[in-house]
């Protein structure tokens, strides 16, 4: 677990969410980098919803947020996407993920636009 995973993980825990900045393009336009906030809450105990944009770490050690495109229960994996990419991440476990989006603020604006809302 890197430094960010651990300082992100344990906001969540103290104040129930985190402030993550994000610097990749893969969730254009919906987030827009350098110019958005991402506000992440804690995972849901139950499996994740399709749909349901996700926090995680790529294998590659990156930190980025995709969308869960579908939950693979043989495996208890998922496979997840980017809106602005064609190539699924599979094998994206939850011991992976650090929490769920819950909100997008407008680091310019101020606007706030709530996320993953059930």
């Amino acid at each position: 677990m890197t430094q960010d995973e651990i300082i992100l993980q344990n906001e969540i825990e103290r104040c129930g969410e985190a402030r993550f900045y994000p610097t990749s393009s893969s969730m254009r336009p919906t987030i827009n980098p350098r110019k958005d906030v991402c506000i992440i809450g804690p995972l849901p105990r139950k499996h994740l919803k399709r749909g349901t944009m996700v926090l995680y770490r790529r294998k590659d050690g990156f930190l980025t947020i995709n969308r869960v495109v579908h939950h693979v229960r043989k495996t208890h994996s998922y496979r997840l996407c980017g809106d602005n990419r064609k190539h699924l991440e599979r094998g994206i476990t939850r011991s992976q993920m650090i929490g769920v989006l819950k909100a997008i603020e407008s680091r310019k604006s101020g606007f706030r636009f709530r996320a993953n809302d059930d």
